[in-house]
């Protein structure tokens, strides 16, 4: 059997129980669980790969995720509720690697803050960075305890149906939207964390894309908890979910299909019917269910039908999280290899002094650029004759010309070239450094 299905208009023609807008891993859940319901589902997914942010892409011979590059909550252990549901949606074929019990860093301009695996170590190393702050860590590590704990009802109570839920909602939700109404760095500064503690305490907020000062310290809480046994990886990428997840919803007749957008969801009396699809095929269904997210589906799949959803914020009080940009690195040799600067330093044992960063890093990209610059269009465009596109450098003349030079640089050399008279006096007219010290480089 082939991963996913190819769109066909006989689809239209088929009875579904439930149609799920989306392939991420909540449409996939969703559908899988629904599958092994005994119903009938068809997944759509606009995108021309599966998974959502659990997808891959390829460049040549490289591969990188867009999304996930780690997973906590004790997948080591067999019986751990996350590893027991990802076993149960792969159908046990979904395998992971764990990452080394340094599994985060947090890099500031002048230090490193490594994450370690197990809570006790993770601790006792906060302190050891911030040991006159060892208060406000363990207070820290005590509220993220509490949000745990109160995060259970609150979730359970989603989970039960109807007037039941409506009615307990309001005493197994406020424990837990006591601080998940409140910012995490409100919290943190509450607690007496300083500036520097909170933005390494914070340094995962990419993980789920707000800053501390907007982010609910509910969220910050549970990805801190969800970490504390470190991290793993899906053996073979993180496209490895979607793949192990689709068979299982495939094998009782449902269907998941690439390239095939929905513009709007069909209503009828306040009940959905079914969708519109970007090609203007509709297909009917007893069930819709959107995973594309709240904004998108009601301010784009239902723009026109003016609905809400009665345990919902109004839309408008909804904001969209931090936008990104994303540079994915190809290297080719491992990291062993490459050597870089700091794992030298931290492996060597010749007793060798490293020199400490004078120049931030921001300005040496600067001086890069503005160098490199003096070759492709400057004074030093003759070094162009080498046809290298490494090269960065230099020019300079005194006065009068007495002196003439040039300094030339790639990432792993730097040569000056100078000349001038013993005796102090004039090269001549015209002799610059780059007419004069440039070709002699």
């Amino acid at each position: 059997m082939s991963l996913g299905d190819r769109y066909k208009t006989e689809i239209t023609n088929e009875k579904w129980d439930a149609i799920i807008i989306g392939s991420g891993i909540s449409g996939l859940t969703s559908g899988r669980l629904l599958a092994d319901a005994g119903k009938k589902v068809l997944i759509l997914e606009k995108h021309f790969k599966f998974g959502g942010y659990t997808h891959t892409f390829k460049r040549n011979n490289y591969e990188w995720d867009v999304g996930i590059h780690y997973i906590g909550g004790n997948l080591h252990k067999n019986n751990s509720f996350i590893r027991r549901l990802f076993d149960y949606l792969s159908n046990n074929n979904l395998d992971w690697s764990r990452m080394d019990d340094i599994y985060d860093k947090m890099v500031f301009p002048d230090k490193t803050y490594d994450f370690v695996t197990g809570k006790q170590l993770f601790i006792d190393q906060m302190i050891s960075y911030f040991p006159k702050e060892e208060n406000a860590i363990k207070k820290y590590i005590e509220l993220v305890n509490q949000v745990f704990k109160s995060s259970l009802s609150y979730y359970s109570n989603k989970a039960l149906p109807g007037i039941i839920g409506s009615i307990t909602y309001p005493f197994m939700s406020k424990s837990f939207l006591r601080f998940a109404k409140r910012t995490t760095k409100d919290v943190l500064s509450e607690i007496g964390c300083s500036q520097q503690l909170i933005g390494v305490l914070t340094g995962q907020w990419g993980d789920y894309g707000l800053p501390p000062g907007q982010s609910s310290f509910g969220v910050q809480a549970m990805i801190t908890r969800h970490y504390f046994e470190g991290g793993y990886y899906p053996i073979g990428g993180s496209r490895m979910i979607a793949e192990t997840i689709i068979p299982g919803i495939q094998s009782k007749d449902g269907k998941v299909v690439l390239s095939t957008g929905v513009k709007k969801i069909l209503t009828h009396n306040g009940n959905a019917i079914g969708v519109l699809l970007d090609n203007g095929d509709e297909i009917m269904s007893k069930k819709i269910i959107s995973s594309a997210g709240v904004k998108n589906t009601f301010e784009v799949l239902l723009n026109d039908e003016n609905k809400t959803s009665n345990k919902s914020a109004p839309i408008n009080q909804v904001d969209a999280s931090t936008g990104y940009y994303c540079l994915h690195i190809g290297l080719n040799k491992s990291a062993k290899e490459i050597n870089d600067t700091e794992e030298a330093y931290e492996n060597d044992n010749t007793n060798t002094i490293y020199s400490p960063r004078v120049v931030d890093a921001k300005n040496i990209w600067i001086m890069n650029t503005i160098t490199r610059d003096v070759i492709k269009f400057g004074t030093g465009r003759k070094a162009l004759e080498l046809q290298r596109n490494d090269i960065s450098g230099k020019t300079g003349t005194t006065n009068d010309q007495h002196d003439a030079w040039f300094s030339g640089f790639n990432s792993n050399i730097v040569t000056v070239s100078w000349v001038g008279f013993d005796k102090f006096k004039p090269l001549g007219k015209r002799e610059t450094g780059g007419r004069a010290a440039l070709p002699m480089w």
